[in-house]
């Protein structure tokens, strides 16, 4: 399970699995290589079963947050 909590000027996060914090960091919400930085690391693990996030920081950040965790987004392929 991936975990954020976005406050106004930085984000938390935590990576869980069976009750216990793998990873963890904290980002500042302005900070764009940090952002992308985080996202290159989760590009490099499996897809969380599921993700919960707490915003209060605006849209702007929703964006981001979204952005970040679409790196698990596949699309499926079909075949005839």
């Amino acid at each position: 399970m991936l975990l954020f909590d976005a406050g106004n000027s930085r984000c938390k996060w935590v990576w869980v699995e069976n009750g216990i914090w793998l990873r963890q960091g904290v980002l500042g919400n302005a900070d764009t290589d940090a952002w992308q930085e985080l996202k290159d690391v989760f590009a490099r693990l499996e897809s969380p079963q599921k993700i919960l996030v707490s915003n209060v920081a605006g849209s702007v950040v929703g964006q981001r947050l979204r952005a970040l965790c679409a790196v698990w987004t596949r699309s499926e392929e079909h075949t005839s």
